[in-house]
């Protein structure tokens, strides 16, 4: 599995996507770390940033970071964001295996509005993540010691600086990373994570991928 998570709030977006992939367990066999340096987390043509949870091997054999970036390739840089998430969609439906967990998440700027957009490869349209005014904080995955974390200490996003929300997803990633060490929990997520944010100023990495 992994970890995404995102912030849009009135400073702009910042998202975030562990590196780790795991094999997971079959029979008695444990789980199987097969990397910490996977990329899950692209930048469009059009300035925005796509990235996955889930399935990572495609029935071409080729990995979902790199279906990701060939189609990426051949995008326009005109593009919306629904139309980029759909057209990834698209690839993955081609290319996955029928029982395959896949989950797209897409943040960008469109027409001067933020907007956290996610969907399952299985959905119809991508589903927005975000309030009226494009604000909200998001997160897909290997969630469920975040959830309970959540739910002990709720925040409230909508103005903290750009700083502040890569911060805080950084903190998240790398303290459900580590609770996941110390536990009795499937360890698929990296305490390292790639950054990335986007604001009026633009789109740039906080955090830069090990592998381009």
């Amino acid at each position: 599995m992994s970890l995404v998570l995102a912030i849009s709030n009135c400073n702009g977006i910042a998202i975030s996507a562990d590196r780790r992939v795991t094999q997971d367990p079959v029979g008695d066999r444990s789980a199987l770390l097969l990397t910490d340096n996977e990329r899950k987390l692209f930048v469009t043509k059009s300035g925005h940033a796509i990235a996955n949870v889930g399935s990572h091997v495609l029935k071409s054999m080729k990995s979902s970071s790199s279906l990701i970036k060939d189609t990426i390739e051949q995008m326009t840089p005109d593009m919306a964001l629904s139309d980029e998430l759909l057209t990834l969609k698209q690839a993955f439906t081609e290319n996955a295996f029928d029982d395959a967990y896949i989950i797209l998440i897409g943040v960008g700027i469109d027409n001067g509005q933020q907007a956290i957009l996610s969907m399952n490869i299985k959905d119809e349209y991508p589903t927005a993540q975000t309030n009226t005014f494009g604000y909200g904080a998001y997160y897909r995955g290997d969630d469920k010691e975040l959830k309970n974390l959540l739910g002990l200490f709720p925040i409230d996003a909508d103005y903290y600086p750009m700083q502040e929300s890569v911060d805080y997803i950084k903190f998240l990633n790398r303290t459900i990373a580590g609770l996941q060490r110390y536990s009795k929990h499937l360890q698929s997520i990296s305490e390292e994570c790639d950054v990335l944010i986007i604001d009026k100023y633009g789109t740039r990495w906080e955090t830069p991928p090990k592998q381009l």
